[in-house]
């Protein structure tokens, strides 16, 4: 697999929580997961920081986080 593939994989799994109906501290578990599969998986540096880039541009759905989720 490609570093683009492998990435794409963990921040499918990432995207799906970020922003409505799902509040910010769903997301971040739901992100430390699919980073930790990553690691576990062995990637490289070079995977793990186009995760981090990668995610860090992906829009919110909804525009925001769930406010009333109990955060």
């Amino acid at each position: 697999m490609t570093d683009q593939e492998v990435v794409k994989r963990a921040t499918d799994f990432a995207r799906s929580y970020k922003g409505q109906p799902y509040s910010e501290s769903e997301f971040n578990e739901h992100l430390y997961y699919a980073l930790e599969s990553l690691v576990k998986a062995g990637a490289t540096d070079e995977q793990i920081k186009l995760f981090n880039k990668t995610v860090n541009n992906l829009p919110l759905k909804g525009g925001s986080f769930n406010s009333y989720s109990g955060d």
